[in-house]
């Protein structure tokens, strides 16, 4: 059978997938270049057309008669309308559902001695003189409670004490080798560490209190050259390593200051309000969740490795810090870590709808993306899970397909060596779930 020749289209090129224009779009990169333009997506997968301003106010259905050009032509014209004059999209991308859909099994556990307290935060355990434990909480009267699986007896510690006000809303984080606890005021100004090993508050924290209500206590252990270390923040702009051990910061430096008769800006003065803070595995990279006026919220990763060893303002304007996107009004953004290097975060300036993005932090470029996913918090163990007021759903990261929907489960914590999730249910009742394999 004779190769039938592929067609010749607008751009003069042939491919056998060609991508469509409406017909008012150049089909060439010009010489002038920025064109304005909408990503205009059909509801077939992930296609969508390159529209004009007029043909982008037309419902899909009486999109016709595109223009068709070969694929490189339309990444190229997709280039050389800039970010400045992309306007936006019309239409929605094809979420996916996985033919074979996972469940879930979940149980039940009851504490009563869990009914005496308000438990503030909790986290998963993975040492412990009880290889039965299994979550750690932290209650608004500052206590910490120990919880074991195959017992329905818990006993609270002794007061933490520190700084802390502990009848105000609490976060709290443990160093990897589960030796040093971090307590804050998740809208307040200060915060302590404590060794648990020696039950004593051994580093005060304090960070300034301009628009605090807005931002979540910046905290995240690393480690580095076999020491846990902490990054928190001490003022709105600016955060720093300390040493838990010893008390000791490692990132002092100079502040930039303003002259009041100077319109330029210092070196590294940096204007952005930091928040919460999440670790990548590894401890190479950081992702900050903050914001900046007018109000936007920009995901923002860099270098703990560079940060901590060569360039103490590599957290202000260093080489590995990449800002991954804008988005209005917004933040902190849902975010986990998918591997050392690659971070997913729920939502994107260009994308539309619930999206999932996934980030290279070496480069903070987008490497792929998935929509239809819904909002909540995001938790990765080889699916992505989105845990929100919708329920929890499991996705494939490769496929973007929904391979779970479990709308009575809202799980907040996960453990990694069970692969279990956390729901508290009133009375301080625990719901434990977990894919049926």
């Amino acid at each position: 059978m004779r190769n039938r020749s592929l067609p010749s289209l607008s751009c003069g090129h042939a491919d056998a997938d060609p991508r469509s224009l409406c017909a008012h779009m150049p089909r060439v990169v010009t010489p002038v270049g920025n064109a304005s333009y909408y990503k205009g997506f059909t509801g077939k997968g992930y296609d969508y057309w390159l529209l004009c301003s007029n043909c982008a106010k037309l419902p899909v259905e009486v999109w016709s008669n595109p223009a068709l050009v070969c694929a490189q032509c339309f990444k190229a014209l997709e280039k050389d309308c800039d970010d400045y004059h992309y306007l936006g999209h019309r239409g929605n991308p094809e979420a996916l559902v996985a033919p074979r859909q996972k469940s879930l099994e979940s149980r039940l556990l009851r504490y009563s001695q869990l009914n005496a307290h308000i438990i503030a935060d909790i986290q998963p355990i993975y040492r412990s003189d009880n290889p039965h434990d299994r979550w750690l909480a932290l209650t608004a009267q500052g206590r910490l409670v120990r919880i074991a699986e195959g017992s329905n007896f818990v006993e609270a510690s002794a007061s933490l004490g520190g700084p802390v006000d502990y009848a105000l809303p609490l976060l709290m984080r443990l160093s990897e080798n589960e030796r040093f606890l971090a307590v804050a005021n998740t809208y307040g100004v200060t915060g302590c560490v404590i060794d648990l090993e020696n039950n004593k508050v051994c580093l005060e924290l304090k960070r300034d209190d301009y628009h605090i209500e807005q931002n979540i206590y910046p905290l995240a252990f690393f480690e580095h050259d076999g020491r846990q270390l902490l990054v928190h923040g001490t003022e709105w702009n600016r955060l720093d390593i300390s040493d838990p051990l010893t008390g000791k910061c490692l990132t002092a430096r100079e502040h930039p200051i303003k002259d009041a008769d100077s319109k330029e800006r210092p070196p590294h003065a940096l204007d952005y309000f930091h928040g919460i803070l999440d670790v990548a595995p590894g401890n190479k990279f950081i992702l900050g969740n903050g914001w900046v006026w007018h109000p936007v919220g920009i995901p923002t990763v860099w270098s703990l490795t560079d940060w901590v060893s060569r360039n103490v303002w590599e957290s202000e304007d260093g080489p590995s810090r990449h800002q991954l996107f804008v988005q209005e009004y917004s933040w902190p953004t849902p975010a986990c870590w998918v591997n050392e290097r690659t971070v997913a975060l729920l939502g994107d300036d260009e994308l539309p709808g619930i999206a999932v993005s996934f980030y290279d932090a070496a480069t903070g470029e987008r490497s792929r993306w998935f929509t239809g996913a819904g909002y909540g918090e995001l938790f990765f163990d080889q699916h992505l899970f989105i845990s929100g007021s919708e329920g929890l759903t499991a996705w494939n990261p490769e496929t973007g397909e929904r391979v779970l929907d479990a709308p009575t489960f809202r799980p907040t914590r996960y453990r990694r060596d069970t692969k279990e999730f956390l729901q508290i249910l009133p009375d301080n009742i625990l719901k434990i779930g977990r894919l049926k394999e």
